[in-house]
């Protein structure tokens, strides 16, 4: 029974196979050997072909990559663009040579963009159907805007007018003068894009406020001698004269005093406080140290002279006996010679 209903099976299969085909379907015989021979008689499956891939796939294919090229090296020359920056080094030694050096290194920055941007790189740039391209641009678009506000952010008086700062101040110049040239090559790269002309205009307008090397460097002298002439020795809240001769003493022994102040004279002690600040542990309450503030005017060998903040401090001994003072903390401001107390 079970055979039977196999070969039925298997005789309704063939069928179906010879019709969906739309092979002619040969007779079938009841019995096995009959299905195999009806079987091998039927023509054999050939499957189409897969062939090479056509002309339109390589071609799809060839320009993808020459477009991921085209972007790259816009990509490429963009980093080149912005990645320029200042070095600050410099500028804590000789400041003069420094700026020389930076000024130098603008010179050699334009050139090598200059020969970057060529006609065929500006038109890679700007080929709006290349989406590798487009990406690229768009560092471009975030870079001009961080710059925008960033310069917006910077305190040009502070460059005018600030001190030197460890050279830092023209340093700062050369930053915005280094972030004007970068925007202006980027603006090269990408004539007439929106999101590029409105950064120019705020750096523009801070270098116009700052001026050249040369004018920044005389607003600086002049607010530099301004401070010097306005400078003053703050009050003396008590006259003590064996505390002004402990706190000379001090002064000579200090750090301070052991390179450019080495051999300096004190010309004026003003005790700024009427009395001293103690300090003590903040568990048991037991006196640790006091400290006292003074002014001190004070003349360098180069006969310039210096208006001296300094904070003294004497350690507790116990018993109410402290040791010697010594300098804790200070802060000098160059004044004229002539506007110290006698």
């Amino acid at each position: 029974m079970l055979l039977a209903k196999s070969k039925l099976a298997l005789g309704l299969g063939t069928v179906i196979f010879c019709l969906a085909s739309q092979w002619p379907v040969e007779r079938v015989k009841a019995s096995n050997s009959g299905f195999v021979s009806a079987a091998m008689k039927m023509p054999k499956i050939r499957l189409p072909s897969m062939g090479k891939p056509s002309s339109t796939g390589r071609s799809s294919s060839a320009n993808r990559k020459e477009m991921r090229r085209k972007g790259d090296l816009v990509k490429a020359a963009i980093a080149e663009i912005i990645t320029f920056n200042a070095n600050h080094r410099p500028f804590y030694g000789d400041e003069q040579k420094a700026s020389k050096e930076a000024a130098q290194q603008l010179e050699v920055y334009r050139a090598k963009i200059a020969q970057l941007l060529t006609p065929e790189l500006i038109s890679m740039a700007n080929d709006a159907s290349n989406n590798y391209a487009v990406r690229a641009g768009k560092r471009a678009d975030s870079y001009a805007t961080a710059t925008a506000r960033n310069i917006s952010n910077t305190n040009l008086s502070r460059i005018k007018t600030g001190g030197n700062h460890g050279g830092l101040t023209m340093a700062r110049y050369f930053t915005v003068a280094f972030t004007q040239e970068k925007l202006r090559q980027l603006q090269k790269l990408y004539p007439g894009r929106e999101s590029i002309g409105p950064p120019i205009a705020v750096v523009d307008a801070a270098m116009a406020e700052l001026g050249s090397v040369g004018e920044v460097q005389a607003d600086r002298a002049a607010a530099k001698a301004a401070k010097i002439a306005a400078e003053r020795i703050s009050p003396a809240a008590q006259r003590n004269a064996a505390l002004e001769r402990q706190f000379t003493a001090a002064f000579k022994r200090s750090r301070w005093t052991q390179k450019e102040f080495a051999g300096s004279q004190v010309l004026r002690v003003n005790l700024t406080s009427t009395g001293w600040s103690v300090e003590r542990h903040r568990v048991t309450g037991i006196i640790l140290t006091r400290d006292r503030q003074a002014d001190l005017g004070v003349k360098r060998r180069d006969g310039k002279c210096f208006s001296y903040f300094i904070v003294f401090e004497q350690k507790h001994q116990g018993g109410g006996r402290y040791g010697g003072a010594y300098t804790k903390s200070g802060s000098e401001q160059e004044m004229l010679c002539k506007n110290v107390p006698k």
